[in-house]
């Protein structure tokens, strides 16, 4: 199962033009993340290079969610995040 952030919903299979119709249409974030709230607790983790994401996922579940939200590098290339993150998988 896979949460498409351009439906903002669960997709079990994909058609053929998916992956096409990603790229073209606009991106339903919030959406998307929120369905993914709705089972359990996540630690969510961002990936990208500024932390953008993290705030957008802050953003969209508000301040009532228990979800733990972690971006990883920070514009200045420094790894203390990671090293969070990192610790928390180890503990």
């Amino acid at each position: 199962m896979m949460i498409s952030c351009m439906s903002g919903g669960r997709k079990l299979s994909f058609e053929d033009n998916y992956f096409w119709e990603v790229v073209r249409k606009p991106v339903n974030f919030a959406d998307a993340i929120k369905e993914v709230e709705k089972p359990d607790k996540f630690v969510y983790i961002d990936l990208g290079p500024s932390g953008t994401l993290a705030n957008f996922t802050k953003y969209c579940l508000g301040n009532e969610s228990i979800q733990n939200i972690y971006p990883i590098i920070t514009p200045y290339n420094n790894l203390k995040n990671f090293n969070r993150v990192l610790g928390l998988a180890t503990a």
